[in-house]
């Protein structure tokens, strides 16, 4: 499990971004603020799709712990948690490899030199 903290402070930072890209803002100021909210969208989009089924989830798990459900829709309802459990755990791996440090020396160009084999 991620820590709810962390990934709300991910989504209010990329938000308080947005309102500033859309303020007047210094030459230096917006391209810094423009790499950080391009950094951040698709770890928000991930933590928005990994909000989005956890609650889809809890909705499926009350649909399947309610008397009142027909047996014919909690046996469905008990299928889509299952594909529900799983796309969790992969939106959460893959969070979990988006909010890994980023290496410094990924923002550098590379020199790749081939030579012809001799022999």
């Amino acid at each position: 499990m991620l820590p709810a903290a962390r990934l709300d402070a991910l989504i209010s930072r990329y938000a308080t971004l947005e309102r500033e890209l859309s303020t007047a803002l210094g030459r230096d100021a917006y391209v810094q603020a423009s790499r950080e909210f391009a950094e951040l969208k698709p770890v928000v989009a991930s933590i928005r799709a990994l909000r989005a089924a956890e609650e889809d989830l809890a909705g499926v798990e009350a649909l399947i712990a309610d008397p009142k459900t027909e047996p014919d829709i909690a046996r469905l309802a008990s299928q889509e948690k299952s594909e529900l459990s799983a796309r969790i755990a992969k939106l959460e791996a893959e969070l979990r490899q988006a909010l890994l440090p980023k290496d410094a020396a990924d923002e550098h160009g590379a020199i790749l030199e081939v030579r012809a084999g001799t022999g």
